[in-house]
This record gives C-alpha cells, structure tokens and sequence, in this order.
C-alpha cells in the first residue's frame, strides 16, 4: 500500500511515522492497526542485527546465524527468525544474542531497545558487568560466571539508595557508578570498584520509580486543588477533601487493560495492553511490593500514561510556532528524553501501543475547532481502543 508517496512494505517505519501524523479519523486509525499495521517483528530485527554483525566482521550472513545457533540452540533460533512470528525474545535471551554476534556495548543497547525491552541499568551489578565484557571482547559464558560471583548484590533491591558521603550529594547515583565503572580496565579493578561500592547496586530501577511517584503524586495534588476550587471549600476544611487512588489510577489508565487479546488481531491487542496494571498492580508499585522474589517495578506503558496524564504532558504548553508538525515534533522529543533517562525505548510508531499514543498527541495538535474533542490526548487513546474491543 502506498499513501502519502510511501508505500508500506518497501519502507515500514517511515510508513508508520507519516501514518501517525496524518490519520485523524477514527475509524480509518482503527482500520490501519487492524489490517495494515506493520508491525515491528522479531524475526526483521534479529535478522537485521545478522546482516550488520556479518558486515562488520566480514563473514556471511549464514556463518553468523551459524554462531548464533551454536549459542542459543537452534530451536530457539528457528523460532525467532520465522517470518511473521509472534515469539518475543525475552531480555537475558537478548544479551545472549548481543554476545554472540559480537556487538558493541552501543549495539547491544540498541538491540535490547529495539526488542521493546529496557535498556542497561549500571546500578544493576549484572548490567556492569555485561558492558564490561562487551566492551572487553569477552563472551556471555565468561559474563554470566563472573556475574554469578557478584549474585547477592542485586537480591536486596531496596540496596541501591542515593549516595550521602562528602562531595557526592549532588551527583546522580546511577551516572556515577556509570562513569566509575567504566574506567575499570581488568576483571580484578572491576570487581574491586563493585566491592567497594557495593552498598549502591540492586536492580531496582529507583530513578524510574521515583518520577513515577512524583508524577503520580503531582495528580493526586492537582486533582485535590481542582475539587476545592470547584466546590469552594474554605481553608480550615480543605484537609478533609480526599482524592482517592481509585480516581486516580483511572486518569492515568483510561480503560486500556480491559482490552483483550483475542480476535483477527490479538497481537495488535497484546502489544496494547501487555504489562499495564489495574488499581491493584499500580498500588504494588508504589508501595514497592515484592512478587516472585523481586519489587514489582514501573513499566515503560505506565510511565507514559502517567507523564501524559500530568502538567509536563499538557499539550498548551508546547503550542510555540504556527506548526502544528514542528510542535508535535519538539513534544515527541521531550518524551523521548525522558525515556532515555530511565533506560527506556524510545517512542517506535511500529509498535501499536506507542502508534496510538503518537498519533493521539498528534491529534492534540490539530487547530480545527470541529475537532476540538480530540485535543483531549487520552479520550482519543481510550476512544480508539475501545473500538478495538469490538
């Protein structure tokens, strides 16, 4: 299919961007996630990093799936490339792949990114040493074993908290692990730097938790300040207005995990809905809750429905020239910041979930009184995904 001089199958991604910024009605948007949407698939990212790993050692794109079998099984292999697959590849997998096709520290980032899975977390003693091997031409073997030596550090996950000595209050705990690992140049200075610091590592994504928490935080006040100017509660009574975590949970979510994976396009559905929690799931978070031996963490989805629920989402304030496409644009890039602080993806108009969410600020951007309904971000996400129910 060919629309505004792109065709779809030659070029996807650009296909699926231009496609973002120029379909406001409704139902032709549910017609594209339905039956146009070309969605990233497992088998096209696996065998681009083939093709790229081959070029840059010089051998062929068969002897590097070769490798790539040797190390992962052939099962697994055979699954992943198969056109049109569903199969994911999960992030431990992912690495595995990273090491096998000798990627840089660089590449493999990019990969894990581009299976829709968060990036490398220096707090993380595992992920320190991942970058090292990478870095050091070392194989996944060699990264594991060494990575097992160190295990118990990231068992507490509540062990990684800011750091308080003299000259480092002010410093960003995560970017300077970072910088003091990196300089490490042999297993022994490594694992020394680790020892000493040992107190500061867990895997526990704290920077992402506390921007939720404050995003989550920042609603529930404005909800608060919204209700007593509304009802016109006078100061000494103000304490007792409530917002409750039902309402706000709501403002974040819209109804998007009531959607269900069934039907003509249950992948479309899953991509969707996959890992955004109810009341209950987003009250685990906050309150750091263990599940399966680890603190339930903030998910990638959740993080965005959040910062587009709240004032650093408001579409007003990012109405600064007579473009609504140059406007759109600086949005997107400010969001794309800010998953790049947290080791997330940045935004993939390939993926349904973050189509949808592109293509709904987009439509918040449109001038056209008639359509001033749609300036509202979520009702369109939640207008468009209910359709998607039926």
């Amino acid at each position: 299919m060919v629309e505004n001089g792109i065709n779809r199958l030659s070029n996807p991604t650009l296909w699926a961007e231009e496609m973002v910024k120029s379909t406001f009605d409704l139902d032709e948007a549910l017609r594209l996630l339905g039956e146009d949407f070309p969605i990233r698939r497992i088998d096209e990212v696996l065998g681009n990093a083939i093709r790229q790993s081959a070029q840059k050692l010089e051998k062929t794109e068969a002897a590097a799936r070769a490798t790539l079998v040797e190390k992962l099984g052939p099962q697994n292999v055979s699954n992943w490339l198969r056109p049109g697959t569903n199969a994911r590849i999960d992030r431990e997998k992912a690495i595995g792949i990273a090491f096998a096709l000798q990627m840089t520290y660089e590449e493999a980032e990019e990969f894990l990114k581009k299976c829709w899975l968060d990036g490398f977390y220096m707090r993380d003693v595992k992920d320190v040493i991942y970058r090292y091997c990478l870095k050091h031409g070392k194989d996944y073997d060699f990264a594991t074993e060494m990575a097992e030596s160190f295990a118990g550090l990231n068992d507490s996950d509540l062990s990684n908290p800011d750091p308080v000595g003299s000259g480092s209050r002010q410093v960003r705990i995560t970017i300077w692990l970072s910088d003091l690992t990196s300089a490490a140049l042999s297993e022994e200075e490594l694992g020394k730097i680790i020892w000493q610091n040992e107190q500061f590592f867990g895997s526990f994504r704290r920077g992402a938790y506390e921007r939720f928490v404050e995003l989550y935080n920042g609603l529930k006040q404005d909800q608060k300040e919204d209700a007593e100017k509304r009802y016109s509660i006078e100061e000494e009574d103000k304490d007792i207005f409530k917002i409750s975590d039902e309402d706000i949970c709501s403002m974040i979510v819209k109804g998007i995990p009531k959607i269900k994976g069934r039907g003509p396009n249950e992948v479309i559905r899953n991509c969707i809905a996959k890992y955004i929690p109810g009341r209950t799931g987003i009250s685990e978070i906050i309150n750091k809750a263990e599940r399966d031996g680890k603190i339930v963490e903030v998910d990638r989805k959740l993080f965005m429905l959040a910062w587009l629920a709240s004032k650093d989402g408001e579409v007003d304030d990012y109405l600064l020239s007579d473009d609504a496409d140059v406007d759109f644009r600086e949005y997107i890039s400010v969001l794309n910041s800010l998953l790049a602080t947290y080791g997330m993806a940045e935004l993939d108009a390939r993926h349904p979930f973050d189509w949808i969410l592109m293509n709904s600020i987009r439509c918040g951007f449109i001038p056209d009184e008639k359509n001033e309904w749609i300036e509202d971000i979520e009702e369109r996400m939640r207008a468009l995904i209910e359709k998607m129910k039926v």
